[in-house]
């Protein structure tokens, strides 16, 4: 029996409002593994038409009349259709040649079992397919980054697995410009070059200056991977090529100042109070204000726990909060952040309570569950959510979703909350990773001290 399906389709239900507009819809490649529980992966192909296109190009005509026939055959012969179709299947060959012919008879012979197999064999073919050699490519340094992202990636946290892709980016691609580098080219020197550049406004795309903070994470992200390379076999990269550590022949990496980047973590007071007032023009708008405010007022929870909640977290009697924070799936809090609950909380939860086994309804409006609180982060951060309001309003500082957390847990300061009972919102087990978040003085608190002198 096989146990992977591919099949072309298209999706052209729950898109984005312009794509609606415009009448072409995303086709996707779905590969479905039938032994772990139907989970499925949709992979994008880049590649939209209309519904006519598809169905002409993808569909089985055979019960087509002779009229419709004349009609699908001179869209299947146009040049552009033509080279659409070939590219969609070149994905969609990628992934059914690797699963064609494995069954549960033959796949312990294989050695494919689970989809992320799956997936993580058609990247390592992507990588022998490229124009260059593969042996050149080994060379490279952004081919060592994927292949320690694919196979040390189900290992690290989210968070960590990002940062790690933004380096990446930093050393591969922005820095040269595109050029291709070479673990030959890392010494010291590179790196020397590399870390002026990242702290040259002019020189990066945002023309903002990184942070030392910036630097020293992705430092040691490249230190990893090049430890990684060292630990491979191999007769090309050793432990001892590697220009990161002690010594003048060394590349140092620097210290971290905290709040280098001088920006508030935290919503300024009037701008919390314009944002409170504020009444949305739309339903992004209020969707954005709505999730923000939910965790401002459930003591600053991270978007994966609030999708997570239950009814069972809430305790009425005592009008509390008390959940285990997920933020490192691979060691879960043993320390229950424990919430007040006011009235705002409980009018928000209302608003969005959910009927199914969930306490609010994020999920229910979700095609895929297991990135909900990935999906709805990047959706009330984006231009047209928190950023498109922050304007409006003209707050002195950006606005996001993490700021929620920030901006509570300086309230409760502000109001002679202890840093014990805070921690105790927070549901930190070291009390020094509270006082990481209260760090740094308010700044409007030293305006007002300073207009004094």
């Amino acid at each position: 029996m096989k146990t992977f399906t591919v099949r072309i389709y298209q999706r052209w239900k729950s898109i984005k409002q312009p794509q609606l507009d415009s009448g072409l819809y995303p086709i996707k490649i779905q590969i479905v593994s039938k032994d772990e529980n139907r989970k499925q992966k949709d992979i994008h192909t880049d590649v939209s038409c209309t519904r006519k296109v598809y169905t002409a190009l993808f569909e089985d005509s055979s019960s087509a009349t002779e009229h419709q026939m004349r009609d699908i055959n001179k869209i299947r012969k146009n040049p552009e259709n033509i080279q659409l179709k070939r590219k969609v299947e070149a994905v969609y060959y990628k992934y059914y040649d690797i699963v064609k012919d494995i069954t549960r008879e033959n796949r312990k012979e294989i050695g494919i079992y689970t989809l992320k197999a799956v997936l993580k064999t058609a990247k390592f073919e992507e990588y022998k397919a490229r124009s260059t050699t593969f042996d050149e490519e080994l060379k490279s340094l952004e081919y060592w980054f994927n292949r320690f992202l694919i196979e040390e990636g189900s290992f690290l946290a989210k968070k960590y697995k990002n940062r790690i892709k933004s380096a990446k980016n930093s050393f591969c691609k922005s820095f040269k410009d595109g050029a291709v580098v070479n673990l030959e080219d890392i010494d010291k020197d590179f790196l020397d070059q590399w870390q002026t550049w990242m702290r040259t406004p002019e020189l990066q795309r945002d023309a903002k200056q990184k942070t030392f903070a910036t630097i020293q994470g992705y430092a040691k992200d490249l230190k990893r991977v090049l430890e990684y390379v060292a630990e491979t076999p191999s007769n090309f990269y050793k432990t001892e090529d590697i220009p990161i550590g002690k010594g003048s022949k060394k590349y140092q990496i620097p210290s971290a100042g905290k709040n280098e980047a001088k920006i508030p973590r935290y919503l300024l007071e009037e701008d919390l109070k314009k944002f409170k007032s504020y009444q949305p023009e739309n339903e992004k708008e209020e969707l954005a204000k709505d999730v923000w405010f939910l965790s401002y007022y459930l003591g600053g929870i991270n978007m994966s726990d609030l999708v997570e909640l239950k009814e069972a977290n809430i305790q009425k009697d005592f009008d509390l909060l008390i959940f285990y924070r997920g933020k490192n799936s691979k060691k879960p809090s043993k320390t229950p952040s424990r919430v007040p609950l006011r009235k705002e909380a409980y009018e928000l939860i209302e608003k969005y309570k959910s009927d199914g086994m969930f306490l609010l309804n994020f999920h229910d409006n979700s095609k895929n569950t297991e990135n909900t609180s990935d999906n709805l982060r990047s959706r009330v951060n984006d231009e047209i959510y928190l950023k498109a309001i922050s304007r409006k309003l003209e707050f002195k500082t950006s606005l996001n979703y993490q700021m929620a957390r920030h901006t509570c847990s300086t309230n409760l300061m502000r109001n002679d909350g202890k840093t014990r009972m805070i921690q105790d919102v927070f549901g930190h087990a070291n009390i020094k990773s509270t006082e990481n978040y209260l760090s740094g003085f308010d700044i409007e608190e030293i305006r007002k001290v300073y207009d004094k002198i």
